[in-house]
């Protein structure tokens, strides 16, 4: 079941930032030159769509690859709490890091990253409630589980 949420959170996930990526056409830091004459005339606030104009900044898809680390902490058998919280920080470092180092060499924008952040992490935490499992499970969770 895990393996099958997985397959289509990624796949929710990949169309979801694509199509969003085409529909807003936001340009890249890097791409902020004198197109027109003017620096930094191309720029617009995340929030602006510009349609399908070849330019695919916002949100961004290297940061939801990034974040889709922390479902792997759902694979983790549920009985082994130390391995669970080394999976989802490493899930969480993973997100975060993806996310910094795109702002950080110029192709995203903190906006860009911020929202495929948002985005990607609803999306795992619903395929976590569907499946019915945390990240780290409680431990009296566990206890009472095994008296039924």
């Amino acid at each position: 079941v895990v393996a099958i949420v997985g397959i289509a959170t990624v796949f929710i996930a990949q169309t979801m930032i694509g199509e969003m990526k085409t529909l807003w056409g936001r340009f890249r830091p890097y791409e902020m030159t004198t197109v027109s004459g003017h620096a930094f005339s191309e720029f617009t606030p995340w929030y602006h769509m510009n349609g399908a104009n070849g330019h695919n900044s916002f949100p961004s898809g290297h940061t939801m690859s990034g974040w889709l680390f922390l479902y792997l902490a759902l694979f983790v058998p549920r009985e082994n709490i130390s391995a669970q919280k080394k999976m989802t920080i490493f899930g969480i470092a993973m997100g975060i890091l993806t996310g910094l180092s795109r702002v950080r060499i110029g192709a995203h924008w903190l906006s860009d990253v911020t929202v495929s952040s948002i985005l990607t992490g609803l999306l795992i935490f619903a395929a976590s409630r569907l499946i019915g499992a945390h990240f780290v499970e409680n431990q009296s969770t566990l206890r009472q589980l095994s008296y039924e």
